[in-house]
């Protein structure tokens, strides 16, 4: 065997060899490949129900709901019912009452990343929103809306926040007391 070069000798004659052995008949390389097994894995298996408990726990969640929901004003549950569609990712993890130049107003913590936190009035007449958004100092409609917010004290109220579900890992995991 004089002629022949061994692969530890040649690299890119073993990435070769490599490649056409893990070819199909499609020529899809091994990455691929599997990616498109995961595809279908998954996708049998919803088609079996193997993910319905997960599927069943999400479902229940799907509604807003939650502590103090109930006390929220019709538009506002609306509202949290249509941005909170998909309960894994919450649009809105809070709804804060506090009175704002002589009136009620709603301000709605948004769920995540960059996104302002708007004030409404009491009818849903959307306001402005005091913060969130990329600088963190919301639209700039109302800049005294922040300072207002602090001088309310003890009257700013939580009447509602998102109560994320009991992932099934949390109580596996949990230990069983007496």
């Amino acid at each position: 065997m004089q002629g022949s070069t061994s692969q530890l000798d040649d690299p890119v004659a073993a990435a070769q060899n490599l490649r056409a052995r893990h070819r199909g008949t499609a020529g899809v390389l091994p990455v691929r490949s599997l990616r498109a097994r995961l595809r279908r894995l998954a996708l049998l298996g919803a088609a079996f129900g193997l993910v319905s408990g997960a599927g069943a726990m999400l479902a229940a969640c799907a509604h807003p709901g939650g502590p103090g929901f109930a006390e929220l004003p019709p538009w506002l549950q609306a509202h949290l019912a249509r941005v909170n569609a998909d309960a894994r990712h919450p649009s809105v993890i809070a709804v804060w009452e506090w009175p704002y130049q002589g009136r009620t107003v709603y301000e709605i913590q948004a769920g995540c990343c960059d996104r302002f936190n708007e004030l409404y009035d009491a009818q849903g007449t959307y306001l402005c929103a005091p913060t969130g958004g990329y600088t963190g100092r919301g639209d700039g409609k109302c800049p005294d809306a922040v300072a207002a917010r602090a001088a309310a004290g003890e009257q700013v109220r939580k009447l509602w926040y998102h109560e994320a579900p009991a992932h099934p890992a949390d109580r596996a995991s949990a230990p069983d007391l007496p």
